[in-house]
């Protein structure tokens, strides 16, 4: 028992007592009480007790119960405030284990739509496992078949390893915010999956990206849509390339007299991504970026 539930029984103890007291005290007041008015009343005459005549003579009588009587009444009240904040408590764990059940939800969704079911159910087996045994599959699984990496389209050569899970949650937010704000650019798409800094150039990528009414009148999509291409290298890994259908245009570009081909993002080419990667491969003289904490979670925005 903590101190919060050890005090509200305190106080619920307190109001069975200040109850039984308060009615004690109301029997051995009262009949004093009305004693004391009649004697009043008799050494006024015809006329009646004013309230204020009446006051007078009932509470010195009766102030032991209404004492007890308010005690008891604020402990009842406090006790319903404590009562109150846990049942919140409750509520808020209850709605944030509902939240994690969603997110867990999605995420299952976006790896089977990714991988497919037979993925998701030997990850469902591996979680079965304990920490330990799980720990010595992971390392195997990666000696054998390598890391989960990804490529830009947009960044050639440039490759990182992170959770597809995380891809997908970027995806989304970045395609939120586009609808909500009317344009995102490309800078904030490789701060959302967690891209660092030095990878690309900060000021470009923000004069790059997507416009929802050019992507709705143009191409009839208002928003940004992302594919996921598998690419096999000499020995065998995968890199996984993240394009889009719509390359990123200049955000300044005029809509009436310029078209967005005239004005796409200067690096996005997706056979020289392809090309570029699978020579770092064959070099075995690439980085491989990881990205285990990724914008999104560091900066509170799921």
């Amino acid at each position: 028992m903590n101190k919060r539930e050890l005090f509200g029984w305190l106080l619920a103890t307190f109001s069975s007592v200040g109850v039984i007291t308060t009615s004690l005290l109301a029997a051995d007041e009262i009949p004093k009480a009305k004693i004391a008015l009649k004697v009043k009343k008799e050494a006024k005459g015809e006329e009646d007790l004013t309230l204020l005549e009446t006051i007078k003579v009932v509470t010195p009588i009766c102030a032991p119960s209404l004492i007890s009587g308010g005690l008891t009444i604020g402990s009842i009240f406090t006790n319903q405030a404590l009562n109150s904040k846990q049942q919140a408590a409750l509520i808020a764990s209850g709605v944030f284990a509902s939240s994690a059940a969603q997110e867990y939800d999605k995420y299952r969704r976006a790896i089977q739509a990714e991988q497919g079911e037979a993925v998701d159910q030997r990850a469902l087996e591996r979680a079965k496992m304990t920490e330990k045994q799980l720990r010595k599959e992971i390392e195997r699984l990666k000696a054998e078949n390598g890391p989960y990496l990804y490529c830009f389209a947009t960044l050639p050569g440039m490759m990182f390893e992170a959770r597809p899970g995380d891809i997908q949650e970027a995806f989304l937010h970045f395609n939120r915010n586009l609808i909500l704000r009317g344009y995102n650019d490309l800078l904030e798409l490789y701060k959302f999956i967690g891209v660092p800094e030095r990878c690309y150039d900060a000021e470009e990528s923000a004069n790059y990206g997507w416009n929802e009414y050019i992507n709705s009148v143009e191409f009839e999509c208002p928003y940004c849509d992302f594919d996921i291409v598998p690419i096999l290298m000499d020995n065998g890994n995968y890199v996984h390339l993240i394009k889009t259908p719509v390359p990123p245009y200049n955000l300044d570009l005029d809509y009436e007299n310029e078209s967005t081909s005239d004005h796409q993002y200067p690096m996005y080419d997706e056979q020289m991504t392809i090309d570029n990667t699978k020579r770092l491969f064959n070099s075995n003289n690439y980085e491989v970026i990881k990205i285990d904490h990724p914008y999104l979670y560091r900066t509170g925005i799921i």
